[in-house]
């Protein structure tokens, strides 16, 4: 194709095709967007021997489907029993390009604690992804015995 030849339409199509193309063979890029888009904690506070739901958002950056992106949800506990980073659950999604998908995990809390809940892609190279910054993010959250008074400082 010579572009001097190609009238403002053509070449406008032209563009458009290549672009497209380019982004057709983009990676996928498994992720999560920041702060509490990605992990939504159901109740919250959650509620000690209560089934709390944790819903977590992955998304796909990428021109290219995202499958088998095996997806975890981990929490540390700073109060009573600090274990360090326990798993509640993996799962594994197929994510469409430049789509989302949301997973609820479900698990019951023992202890009144602050905890941090953290999801992370587990196969960080799952469809070409080397974009590796949005793997892993996490959120401060309480859990509380039922019935119990919160007070919660807003500056």
């Amino acid at each position: 194709t010579n572009p001097r030849r190609m009238n403002k339409l053509s070449s406008a199509l032209f563009v458009l095709a290549l672009v497209a193309a380019v982004q057709a063979q983009a990676p996928a890029d498994p992720g999560f967007p920041t702060g509490m888009y990605a992990i939504r904690p159901d109740p919250s506070p959650g509620i000690v021997d209560e089934l709390n739901q944790i819903t977590v958002l992955t998304m796909n950056y990428g021109g290219s489907d995202a499958t088998g992106v095996e997806v975890e949800l981990n929490y540390n506990d700073w109060g009573v029993t600090y274990h360090g980073w326990q798993t509640i659950g993996t799962t594994v999604v197929d994510i469409p390009a430049n789509g989302n998908v949301e997973h609820v995990f479900e698990h019951i809390f023992e202890n009144r604690a602050h905890t941090c809940l953290e999801v992370k892609v587990l196969n960080v190279a799952s469809g070409g992804n080397d974009a590796t910054f949005n793997d892993r993010t996490q959120i401060n959250w309480e859990v509380v015995n039922a019935g119990e008074d919160v007070y919660i400082y807003i500056p």
